[in-house]
């Protein structure tokens, strides 16, 4: 699971249903039509079995939860050189990076 900054500088807020894509990657479904957009978590964030997740600023989480989280939209060409997004989670599109403060 790919991890972002402690503070990354974005704010933008994200809503929508804990996802995992074809891939086992952690993700979000949002809008109408739905969207589904890998996210890059915040630091300390872990998977506990095969649906729980333990992120920093939130209670339980599972997916299929409804979020709402902080960050914003990069595209994977303008991205940090310490983050690699797993080959499972590769993504043509924008990630939603995800603040620790949520």
């Amino acid at each position: 699971m790919p991890v972002a900054a402690e503070y990354n500088g974005m704010e933008a807020l994200l809503e929508g249903e804990l996802a995992t894509t074809s891939g086992g990657c952690l993700a979000l479904r949002w809008g109408e039509p739905a969207t589904v957009t890998v996210i890059v978590t915040a630091p300390g964030t872990r998977l506990e079995g095969d649906s729980a997740v333990v992120m920093p600023g939130h209670e339980s989480l599972t997916v299929g939860d409804t979020v709402a989280l902080g960050g914003g939209f990069r595209n994977p060409d303008d991205w940090p050189e310490n983050i690699a997004l797993p080959a499972e989670c590769d993504s043509e599109t924008e990630v939603f990076f995800v603040n620790s403060g949520g």
